[in-house]
């Protein structure tokens, strides 16, 4: 397998990072080894509308299954426009007809 490099987006909270801070909190730590929350900010408002955009927790409901019920009715127009151009052609065939015969005699 090839090797595969990750990138973290940085966040828009700022952190401390002196040294003094860290020698601080370094005695403080929870007996789970957790961090603790009270130095971190709020979301900003960028996160918060990410956060506010995700879908819900419970899924949406399953749609209806389609049915097929209307299919018979265009059926029933193209029977009728196959009907139509049928008596097209036999009434511009027949005026055809009725052209050459006059155009003989």
């Amino acid at each position: 397998m090839g090797r595969r490099t990750v990138a973290f987006a940085r966040s828009a909270r700022q952190l401390s990072k002196s040294s003094n801070s860290r020698r601080s909190t370094r005695g403080n730590r929870t007996p789970s080894g957790a961090i603790a929350r009270q130095n971190i900010p709020d979301w900003s408002e960028l996160e918060q509308a990410f956060f506010d955009a995700a879908p819900a927790d419970e899924p949406a409901p399953a749609a209806e299954p389609e049915r097929f019920d209307d299919l018979a009715a265009p059926v029933q127009q193209t029977a009728d426009v196959f009907a139509a151009l049928r008596r097209l052609i036999a009434s511009v065939s027949a005026a055809v007809r009725r052209l050459v015969s006059r155009l003989r005699s």
